[in-house]
């Protein structure tokens, strides 16, 4: 499934499973109703890969590119190791659960919940709104160079965070 338009596209209730190629080279591609995927997911710099309901991405599966994973309801896990140059939003009532080692961009955390077995590292500017959450037995780490920026009265960390960067 390739993308090419800057304008969105949805599935609302249909539950998309990917085992081949999903590149997302403009605009928004939004999978509301979950899914299993094996297949790798390519996201093009200005591009949006928005997902809500159960999905699950096998250890094989590959999310790259310098775009924005946005979780915006429901459960998602990563199984294996990710390493996208772009960023991972996570919010609204959805939880994201990276159990395997994963480095991105940028986080943007708001309302939602981080959590997992696995190491998440951040190598940009990232941002920590009221009643986001980081939960697991994991690590999350902003590295050397980043910015965590923390903001409003409440954010829940129940998971070990080590920062090399800058936290405001």
């Amino acid at each position: 499934v390739t993308q090419f338009s800057a304008s969105s596209f949805g599935n609302s209730g249909i539950i998309f499973n990917n085992t081949g190629v999903v590149d997302v080279q403009a605009g928004t591609l939004q999978l509301s109703a979950g899914g299993t995927h094996t297949g790798d997911f390519s996201l093009a710099a200005g591009a949006t890969l928005s997902i809500g309901g159960t999905h699950s991405f096998d250890t094989s599966t590959d999310v790259t590119g310098a775009g924005t994973l946005s979780v915006f309801s429901g459960m998602t896990t990563f199984n294996g190791q990710q390493a996208a140059a772009g960023t991972f939003a996570i919010s609204g009532n959805s939880a994201v659960n990276f159990d395997g080692t994963t480095t991105a961009g940028s986080l943007i955390l708001s309302s939602g919940t981080l959590s997992g077995t696995g190491s998440v590292t951040f190598v940009g500017a990232s941002i920590w709104f009221t009643n986001g959450v980081m939960s697991g037995s994991g690590q999350t780490i902003f590295a050397a160079g980043s910015t965590l920026s923390i903001s409003g009265s409440f954010v829940g960390l129940n998971r070990t965070l080590i920062n090399e960067g800058s936290v405001t």
